[in-house]
Protein backbone atom coordinates (compact mmCIF):
# COMPACT_ATOMS: atom_id res chain seq x y z
CA UNK A 1 0.00 0.00 0.00
CA UNK A 2 1.32 3.44 -0.89
CA UNK A 3 0.71 6.66 0.97
CA UNK A 4 -1.42 9.03 -1.08
CA UNK A 5 0.13 12.15 -2.56
CA UNK A 6 -1.85 14.38 -0.22
CA UNK A 7 -0.56 12.57 2.85
CA UNK A 8 2.98 12.74 1.51
CA UNK A 9 2.53 16.49 1.03
CA UNK A 10 1.24 16.84 4.58
CA UNK A 11 4.23 14.98 5.96
CA UNK A 12 6.70 17.05 3.96
CA UNK A 13 5.16 20.45 4.76
CA UNK A 14 3.91 20.03 8.30
CA UNK A 15 5.52 17.24 10.27
CA UNK A 16 9.19 18.10 10.16
CA UNK A 17 8.75 21.76 11.23
CA UNK A 18 6.75 20.57 14.24
CA UNK A 19 9.58 18.25 15.27
CA UNK A 20 11.60 21.39 15.99
CA UNK A 21 9.04 22.51 18.58
CA UNK A 22 10.59 20.75 21.55
CA UNK A 23 7.71 21.73 23.84
CA UNK A 24 5.54 19.24 21.98
CA UNK A 25 7.73 16.23 22.69
CA UNK A 26 10.42 14.86 24.97
CA UNK A 27 11.46 11.98 22.72
CA UNK A 28 14.60 12.12 20.63
CA UNK A 29 12.98 12.46 17.20
CA UNK A 30 9.35 13.35 17.88
CA UNK A 31 8.15 9.78 18.26
CA UNK A 32 5.76 10.74 21.06
CA UNK A 33 4.39 13.68 19.05
CA UNK A 34 3.83 11.40 16.08
CA UNK A 35 1.91 8.92 18.24
CA UNK A 36 -0.29 11.23 20.32
CA UNK A 37 -0.85 13.74 17.52
CA UNK A 38 -0.66 12.33 14.04
CA UNK A 39 -1.53 8.69 14.67
CA UNK A 40 -4.19 9.05 17.38
CA UNK A 41 -5.27 12.72 17.26
CA UNK A 42 -4.78 13.21 21.02
CA UNK A 43 -6.71 10.09 21.98
CA UNK A 44 -6.86 9.43 25.70
CA UNK A 45 -6.51 6.16 27.61
CA UNK A 46 -4.46 4.30 25.03
CA UNK A 47 -2.13 1.38 25.69
CA UNK A 48 1.61 1.16 25.00
CA UNK A 49 4.55 -1.20 25.29
CA UNK A 50 7.91 0.56 25.75
CA UNK A 51 10.93 -1.74 25.36
CA UNK A 52 14.14 -0.04 26.44
CA UNK A 53 12.42 2.57 28.60
CA UNK A 54 15.62 3.74 30.38
CA UNK A 55 14.64 6.04 33.29
CA UNK A 56 11.16 6.69 31.88
CA UNK A 57 11.63 10.41 31.25
CA UNK A 58 14.84 11.30 29.41
CA UNK A 59 14.17 11.01 25.66
CA UNK A 60 11.14 8.86 26.47
CA UNK A 61 8.72 7.92 23.71
CA UNK A 62 5.87 7.27 26.15
CA UNK A 63 6.21 9.73 29.04
CA UNK A 64 3.87 12.35 27.52
CA UNK A 65 1.36 9.65 26.54
CA UNK A 66 1.15 8.60 30.18
CA UNK A 67 1.24 11.99 31.88
CA UNK A 68 -0.80 14.14 29.50
CA UNK A 69 -3.13 11.65 27.83
CA UNK A 70 -3.62 9.06 30.59
CA UNK A 71 -2.26 6.14 28.61
CA UNK A 72 -1.43 2.93 30.42
CA UNK A 73 1.08 0.28 29.52
CA UNK A 74 4.28 -1.55 30.29
CA UNK A 75 7.81 -0.13 30.45
CA UNK A 76 10.62 -2.68 30.13
CA UNK A 77 14.21 -1.89 31.10
CA UNK A 78 17.13 -4.31 31.46
CA UNK A 79 19.64 -2.07 33.24
CA UNK A 80 19.11 -2.49 37.01
CA UNK A 81 20.30 1.06 37.75
CA UNK A 82 18.02 2.67 35.17
CA UNK A 83 15.16 0.46 36.31
CA UNK A 84 15.30 1.91 39.84
CA UNK A 85 14.73 5.37 38.37
CA UNK A 86 12.08 4.07 36.00
CA UNK A 87 9.97 2.77 38.88
CA UNK A 88 10.13 6.16 40.60
CA UNK A 89 9.36 8.17 37.48
CA UNK A 90 6.49 6.27 35.89
CA UNK A 91 2.98 5.12 36.77
CA UNK A 92 3.02 2.36 34.15
CA UNK A 93 3.81 -1.24 35.02
CA UNK A 94 7.61 -1.44 35.09
CA UNK A 95 9.43 -4.68 34.33
CA UNK A 96 13.14 -5.30 34.89
CA UNK A 97 13.80 -7.73 32.03
CA UNK A 98 16.46 -8.22 29.38
CA UNK A 99 14.79 -9.32 26.15
CA UNK A 100 16.51 -11.55 23.62
CA UNK A 101 15.67 -14.26 21.12
CA UNK A 102 16.14 -17.07 23.64
CA UNK A 103 15.79 -17.65 27.36
CA UNK A 104 19.06 -17.85 29.28
CA UNK A 105 21.74 -15.49 30.51
CA UNK A 106 23.79 -12.74 28.87
CA UNK A 107 26.39 -10.13 29.71
CA UNK A 108 24.87 -6.65 29.77
CA UNK A 109 26.89 -3.45 29.33
CA UNK A 110 25.67 -0.69 31.63
CA UNK A 111 26.23 2.37 29.46
CA UNK A 112 23.12 4.42 30.16
CA UNK A 113 21.04 4.91 27.03
CA UNK A 114 23.63 3.02 25.00
CA UNK A 115 23.67 -0.04 27.25
CA UNK A 116 22.69 -3.47 26.04
CA UNK A 117 23.56 -7.12 25.57
CA UNK A 118 27.21 -7.73 24.71
CA UNK A 119 27.49 -9.80 21.54
CA UNK A 120 29.24 -9.61 18.14
CA UNK A 121 25.94 -8.88 16.36
CA UNK A 122 24.82 -6.16 18.81
CA UNK A 123 25.86 -2.51 19.17
CA UNK A 124 27.74 -3.41 22.36
CA UNK A 125 30.32 -5.78 20.92
CA UNK A 126 32.52 -5.91 24.02
CA UNK A 127 32.52 -4.90 27.66
CA UNK A 128 35.66 -2.81 27.61
CA UNK A 129 35.59 0.42 29.61
CA UNK A 130 32.14 -0.16 31.10
CA UNK A 131 30.36 -1.87 33.95
CA UNK A 132 29.19 -5.36 32.95
CA UNK A 133 26.50 -7.37 34.75
CA UNK A 134 25.16 -10.86 34.15
CA UNK A 135 21.42 -10.80 33.46
CA UNK A 136 18.71 -13.32 32.73
CA UNK A 137 17.20 -13.06 29.26
CA UNK A 138 13.58 -13.51 28.29
CA UNK A 139 11.69 -13.71 25.00
CA UNK A 140 9.06 -11.14 24.11
CA UNK A 141 6.48 -13.90 23.60
CA UNK A 142 6.96 -15.14 27.16
CA UNK A 143 6.93 -11.62 28.60
CA UNK A 144 3.63 -10.87 26.88
CA UNK A 145 2.09 -14.09 28.19
CA UNK A 146 3.33 -13.49 31.73
CA UNK A 147 2.06 -9.90 31.77
CA UNK A 148 -1.26 -10.81 30.12
CA UNK A 149 -0.71 -8.18 27.43
CA UNK A 150 -3.81 -7.43 25.30
CA UNK A 151 -3.70 -8.81 21.78
CA UNK A 152 -4.28 -5.37 20.26
CA UNK A 153 -1.79 -2.70 21.33
CA UNK A 154 -1.98 0.95 20.34
CA UNK A 155 1.74 1.72 20.35
CA UNK A 156 4.88 -0.41 20.44
CA UNK A 157 8.23 1.32 21.02
CA UNK A 158 11.47 -0.65 20.91
CA UNK A 159 15.01 0.67 21.27
CA UNK A 160 17.46 -1.88 22.65
CA UNK A 161 20.74 -1.07 20.92
CA UNK A 162 20.93 -3.68 18.20
CA UNK A 163 19.00 -6.50 19.88
CA UNK A 164 15.75 -5.66 18.06
CA UNK A 165 16.15 -8.31 15.37
CA UNK A 166 16.94 -11.15 17.77
CA UNK A 167 13.90 -10.19 19.88
CA UNK A 168 11.41 -9.73 17.05
CA UNK A 169 12.32 -12.34 14.44
CA UNK A 170 10.80 -15.06 16.63
CA UNK A 171 7.88 -12.97 17.86
CA UNK A 172 4.34 -14.21 17.23
CA UNK A 173 2.93 -11.38 15.13
CA UNK A 174 -0.19 -13.43 14.39
CA UNK A 175 -1.30 -13.25 18.03
CA UNK A 176 -0.54 -9.57 18.65
CA UNK A 177 -1.32 -6.49 16.58
CA UNK A 178 0.36 -3.13 17.05
CA UNK A 179 -1.52 -0.18 15.57
CA UNK A 180 1.75 1.72 15.30
CA UNK A 181 5.43 1.01 15.89
CA UNK A 182 8.59 3.06 16.21
CA UNK A 183 11.89 1.23 16.07
CA UNK A 184 15.50 2.34 16.00
CA UNK A 185 17.87 1.02 13.31
CA UNK A 186 15.71 -1.84 11.95
CA UNK A 187 17.69 -4.29 9.84
CA UNK A 188 16.58 -5.28 6.35
CA UNK A 189 15.43 -8.57 7.85
CA UNK A 190 13.19 -6.72 10.31
CA UNK A 191 11.82 -4.44 7.60
CA UNK A 192 10.84 -7.54 5.64
CA UNK A 193 9.21 -9.09 8.71
CA UNK A 194 7.15 -5.94 9.29
CA UNK A 195 6.03 -5.83 5.66
CA UNK A 196 5.07 -9.50 5.67
CA UNK A 197 2.96 -8.93 8.76
CA UNK A 198 1.00 -5.99 7.36
CA UNK A 199 2.96 -3.01 8.66
CA UNK A 200 3.29 0.05 6.42
CA UNK A 201 6.41 2.18 6.63
CA UNK A 202 5.05 5.69 7.03
CA UNK A 203 8.38 7.49 7.24
CA UNK A 204 12.02 6.88 8.01
CA UNK A 205 14.70 9.05 9.54
CA UNK A 206 17.77 7.71 7.69
CA UNK A 207 20.17 5.68 9.84
CA UNK A 208 17.96 6.26 12.88
CA UNK A 209 14.23 5.58 13.24
CA UNK A 210 11.37 3.97 11.32
CA UNK A 211 7.67 4.70 11.89
CA UNK A 212 5.09 2.01 11.03
CA UNK A 213 1.30 1.75 11.01
CA UNK A 214 -0.58 -1.53 10.61
CA UNK A 215 -2.60 -1.82 7.42
CA UNK A 216 -5.81 -2.47 9.39
CA UNK A 217 -5.44 0.93 11.06
CA UNK A 218 -4.18 2.88 8.05
CA UNK A 219 -7.54 4.43 7.14
CA UNK A 220 -8.09 5.70 10.67
CA UNK A 221 -4.50 6.95 10.76
CA UNK A 222 -5.14 9.06 7.65
CA UNK A 223 -8.29 10.52 9.20
CA UNK A 224 -6.54 11.28 12.48
CA UNK A 225 -3.59 12.85 10.71
CA UNK A 226 -5.74 15.34 8.82
CA UNK A 227 -8.01 16.08 11.77
CA UNK A 228 -5.05 16.76 14.04
CA UNK A 229 -3.51 19.32 11.72
CA UNK A 230 -6.86 20.96 11.02
CA UNK A 231 -7.38 21.89 14.65
CA UNK A 232 -7.66 25.62 15.29
CA UNK A 233 -4.58 25.93 17.45
CA UNK A 234 -2.29 24.52 14.76
CA UNK A 235 -1.77 26.61 11.64
CA UNK A 236 -0.18 25.24 8.52
CA UNK A 237 1.35 26.80 5.46
CA UNK A 238 0.60 24.86 2.32
CA UNK A 239 2.91 25.33 -0.63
Amino acid sequence: MKITKSITKLINTAIYPFFERKSLHVSQAGQDFWVYGEVFNEMRNGYFIDIGAHDGIYLSNTFILERKYDWKGICVEANPSSFKLLKKNRRAICVNACLDGTEGFADFARRGLMGGIIAPDKFNKDGDSCDVVRVKTQTLNNLFREMDVPHEIDYFSIDIEGAEESVLKGFNFKDYLFKCITIEHPTNTLKKIFTENGYILIKEIPFFECFYVHESFFGQYCTNLFDFYNKKYLTMRWK
